[in-house]
């Protein structure tokens, strides 16, 4: 729901009117739509529309949250540290690579089928930046993990760009180096 407040406002604070009266005006047609469809057939709304959008949205929230979840408070605004990449994993072939989601930060328009090579051909920089990578995990795993608490099984599964090679414990302690809330200026 606050996406549906949050995004007219942001659009109306910055000018752009025309993107503000557009996002209204689709959450009104589309509240009204399910009104009416709840009102014809409150049982095939509710599992069609209503069911499905409430388990999408927690689902992209929680990728959302999962893929932003270990934000650098020392460099929150560097592309390096505002997320991580998730390596060798199927799931990025089902997802156009989103798990090399440094790569869509740095170059966000870059195709989906480049991240990997570009990825590869800048590991020295990654190593500079002291990116978070991840190897054989999913961004969902990796938020459940942390939600839970399991730094040392996410810390084992950490790659190591730059050597020598950290403890499991102090990859654990820069993990929950990240879990700090960020001030902002």
């Amino acid at each position: 729901i606050a996406i549906w407040v949050e995004l007219p406002y942001y659009a109306w604070t910055r000018g752009r009117k025309e993107m503000a009266i557009q996002a209204v005006t689709c959450e009104c047609i589309f509240v009204s739509s399910m009104f009416v469809l709840y009102k014809l057939n409150p049982v095939g709304t509710f599992w069609v529309f209503l069911m499905p959008l409430t388990i999408g949205s927690f689902l992209l929230m929680l990728g959302n949250w999962s893929q932003h979840i270990f934000v650098d408070p020392a460099k929150p605004k560097c592309n390096y540290h505002l997320t991580y990449n998730a390596i060798n994993h199927e799931f990025n072939q089902r997802t156009f690579n989103d798990g090399y989601h440094i790569e869509h930060h740095v170059h966000s328009r870059r195709h989906w089928t480049d991240l990997p090579n570009n990825f590869m051909n800048n590991l020295n920089k990654y190593a500079d930046e002291d990116a978070l990578v991840f190897d054989g995990v999913d961004f969902m795993t990796v938020g459940v993990m942390t939600f839970f608490g399991q730094y040392t099984w996410l810390a084992k599964r950490v790659v190591q760009l730059k050597k020598p090679s950290l403890p499991v414990e102090d990859v654990v302690a820069r993990l929950r180096a990240r879990l700090v809330p960020i001030k902002r200026d």
